[in-house]
């Protein structure tokens, strides 16, 4: 998972209270698609009063046989 500031971020919290929150997401929603667990993340972690950007690149590799 590849993603930018924008996404964990705020001036008004601690950075790490939005990494925080991103891992909980994380666990959350781990079982889920790539595509859901990203949307989950933007939908908890996105706040729409804020101007920064966020992208996000979530990949799933399957483990070997």
């Amino acid at each position: 998972m590849l993603y930018t500031d924008g996404l964990v971020e705020h001036r008004w919290r601690p950075l790490t209270d939005g990494m925080d929150e991103l891992l909980a997401e994380v666990a959350a929603h781990g079982d889920d698609s790539a595509a859901g667990l990203t949307a989950a993340m933007v939908r908890k972690l996105h706040h729409a009063e804020r101007a920064d950007d966020i992208c996000v690149l979530t990949l799933r590799v399957a483990p070997s046989a």
